[in-house]
């Protein structure tokens, strides 16, 4: 079988495009099969209590945003990482560099490892407006969305709020 790359530059063809992107590298073996991935979730939520898929989410989170800075891609260009490129930056540096997009594939295939239900979703802040930002929604042990938004941060409430449209 052939191997995706750790990641994909592309033109920038609109965030649908990006989307289908996304969600191939969150299904790769670099993502979402990864047992570097599911060993690296194991030891984040190793203090968590059993079932308890809420503060699984929000341990994830955590140890993605305090290893995360926010840098959009160049103009007209899509750059979109694999998770398992995202665990060889915070190796290497400490840190991890990139875009909403980049995020959202990690925190998705991540939460995914450890059998929480995850989705993309995409949000356009005008009514007639393009879509213009990606983050992750998972579904709690209640089945209740939360938004887990490392580029809103402390704001996503805010975020959520103003979003126009939601796909």
């Amino acid at each position: 079988m052939a191997q995706l790359p750790p990641h994909k530059t592309v033109q920038y063809q609109g965030t649908q495009r990006t989307v289908d992107e996304m969600e191939k590298l969150v299904q790769s073996p670099r993502g979402e099969q990864s047992l570097r991935l599911r060993n690296l979730v194991e030891d984040i939520v190793r203090h968590v209590r059993d079932r308890d898929k809420l503060s699984q989410i929000a341990a994830v989170y955590d140890w993605f945003n305090r290893r995360y800075t926010f840098l959009p891609d160049p103009r007209d260009v899509e750059l979109v990482r694999d998770p398992e490129a995202v665990i060889e930056a915070i190796q290497r540096t400490g840190r991890f560099v990139g875009d909403c997009d980049d995020a959202t594939v990690f925190l998705v295939a991540a939460l995914r490892t450890i059998g929480i239900q995850c989705k993309i979703v995409r949000v356009a802040f005008k009514e007639k407006g393009s879509f213009t930002h990606v983050f992750a929604v998972a579904l709690d042990q209640h089945k209740q969305p939360v938004i887990i938004d490392p580029v809103a941060g402390p704001r996503t409430a805010s975020m959520a709020r103003r979003a126009r449209k939601v796909k």
